[in-house]
C-alpha cells in the first residue's frame, strides 16, 4: 500500500487524500460486511476501490471475527502471483 500512497502524494495533495479517503471507505465496507465479497481463490476475498485502479485482497476468518488485509495491488495485476 505504501507505494500507492507515494505514487499518489507525489500527484498532488488533492489525489492522495481522495486516495486515502477511498481506502478509508473500503477498509469501513470490509469490517462492517466481509462476507458480501465473494471468495476469489481459496479464503481470499477482493474489494476494488471505485475511483483508483486497486484491489484489496483480504482474509476473513469467522470464527474469530478477524479480517486480515493480505495485499494492495493494482487491479491489472495477477492476483494469483499474490495468494500464495
Amino acid at each position: 500500500m505504501n507505494e500507492f500512497v507515494l505514487h499518489y502524494s507525489n500527484i498532488g495533495k488533492k489525489v492522495n487524500d481522495d486516495f486515502m479517503f477511498e481506502i478509508n471507505k473500503c477498509r469501513d465496507k470490509i469490517i462492517s460486511h466481509p462476507e458480501i465479497y465473494n471468495k476469489r481463490y481459496k479464503e481470499y476475498r477482493r474489494i476494488n476501490m471505485k475511483d483508483f485502479p486497486v484491489m484489496i485482497l483480504f482474509l476473513f476468518v469467522k470464527e474469530e471475527n478477524l479480517v486480515k488485509v493480505v495485499a494492495c495491488k493494482h487491479e491489472k495485476s495477477n492476483p494469483k502471483k499474490f495468494y500464495k
